[in-house]
């Protein structure tokens, strides 16, 4: 139950509090018993925030609310200094979008999109204006690469709150608005993250704190995949598995040829690959980024629609993109926020969880794309069959057995039959191939 008994009880107590910190900002940061008493005061009221926000009727009141958590928490950072993050007001069932619908139309999404890059500008701004002595009241105009900022910003917030599971892909998107989430890539909404981690912070950060901050936030990401309550049904799945038909596959396999949406999607992971490596080889930045379509989007399907059998591998094939682009020899970072977000949203945390603790005592391999092992007969015995040689070859120097990307369970039964004497090696590439360490999964 709130302390203050109305909303205008709130307020008030919010411009008196908001009052006293821009006019006592030294002492507040000096005296550690004023700031004490100061912290204690402002944790009551947003408290009561919090409270009232899922008791209001009125979208005006709430966007009171939430415009009030956002300007405390950049009082926190850029006056007071005390970096720390202010609950995220999630809007009250009671003014829920388009009543009777469990999802967010275009409009509704456009509508957010708009306030809240107006917000992201509200606290650029202010960040400037409470540092600077003398500027509180003047107009601070932007130009239109900082309402660009604003904007991206945004996206990139909009692909964060739907990881966190505060907007439900599945439950509360519609296919018009998988555009937003595929134009952000994952890795700018881990560095957002990372940024929310250090605002957490609750003592000033040591030497390194930018690394640790950025594996903490994929961390959090890595364990929504796990989230129960992150997971929606396989009805809602089917938006997602119409859209991704349309657009990328031909009868489950990616087919670049489908159309713009597939020929820029390569095209962006192509480029992206070719400004993170360097180097003038687009052929081999092209071939790379198909890989990753086709371990990713021939598998997301399977994965969540098929048996249990079919579920386990495509699952792994998956996850196994999501390896390609971010593991240590590749370092590509291809991943877009909508690819997570599905992953996400719908693959069985059980099968991700077994397979993280079927790796868990392996010893990490110096690659993930390439696996080796020790052949048992000699290199001049061992015949590569043809439907493998492109994936398969013998190191006769090393005397190993080299197999590229992931070995399937019918890739191996193949080489058993074909390769007796090997069934050793075979079974080591096998195993080393389909390693799936927590870390390196998203």
């Amino acid at each position: 139950m709130p302390k203050l008994a109305s909303l205008s009880e709130v307020k008030r107590q919010h411009e008196t509090l908001y009052e006293e910190a821009l006019r006592d900002r030294h002492a507040l940061i000096d005296d550690a018993d004023q700031q004490r008493r100061f912290i204690g005061e402002v944790d009551a009221l947003l408290d009561d925030v919090v409270l009232f926000s899922k008791q209001v009727k009125s979208v005006d009141d709430y966007a009171w609310l939430t415009d009030a958590v956002l300007k405390w928490q950049v009082l926190f950072s850029a006056v007071l200094n005390l970096p720390r993050s202010v609950e995220f007001l999630s809007p009250p069932e009671s003014i829920e979008p388009s009543a009777g619908r469990p999802f967010w139309s275009e409009e509704e999404l456009d509508r957010w999109f708009r306030d809240s890059a107006y917000q992201q500008s509200l606290i650029r701004k202010t960040n400037f204006i409470l540092r600077e002595t003398g500027l509180l009241l003047r107009m601070i105009p932007s130009n239109g690469y900082e309402m660009d900022q604003d904007w991206f910003t945004t996206n990139t917030l909009l692909a964060a709150r739907v990881l966190e599971n505060k907007i439900n892909l599945g439950r509360q998107l519609e296919p018009r608005s998988y555009c937003r989430l595929e134009r952000e890539w994952l890795s700018s909404v881990e560095k957002l993250k990372a940024y929310f981690v250090w605002e957490r912070r609750e003592v000033p950060p040591g030497p390194g704190f930018e690394t640790v901050d950025y594996y903490a936030a994929c961390e959090e990401i890595r364990r929504s995949l796990v989230e129960p309550d992150a997971k929606a049904s396989l009805e809602d799945f089917e938006d997602v598995r119409e859209y991704l038909e349309a657009s990328y596959l031909t009868k489950g396999k990616f087919d670049v040829h489908k159309g713009d949406p597939a020929r820029r999607l390569q095209e962006e992971k192509a480029n992206r690959i070719s400004t993170i490596v360097g180097g003038h080889d687009p052929d081999q930045h092209w071939f790379e980024a198909e890989t990753y379509l086709r371990l990713y989007y021939e598998n997301i399907i399977p994965a969540v629609i098929g048996d249990s059998k079919s579920s386990v591998e495509s699952t792994l094939m998956v996850l196994k993109a999501f390896q390609f682009s971010k593991s240590a020899e590749k370092q590509f970072l291809i991943i877009n926020a909508f690819e997570a977000a599905v992953a996400v949203c719908f693959l069985d945390a059980k099968i991700i969880e077994e397979l993280w603790a079927a790796a868990a005592d392996k010893p990490v391999p110096e690659r993930y794309t390439v696996s080796t092992a020790p052949l048992r007969t000699s290199p001049g015995a061992v015949a590569v069959p043809q439907e493998l040689a492109h994936r398969l070859r013998v190191d006769a120097d090393r005397r190993q057995l080299v197999f590229l990307g992931v070995m399937a369970k019918s890739d191996r039964n193949l080489l058993w039959e074909l390769l007796p004497g090997e069934r050793q090696t075979i079974n080591e590439l096998f195993e080393q191939s389909r390693l799936l360490p927590r870390d390196s999964t998203l």
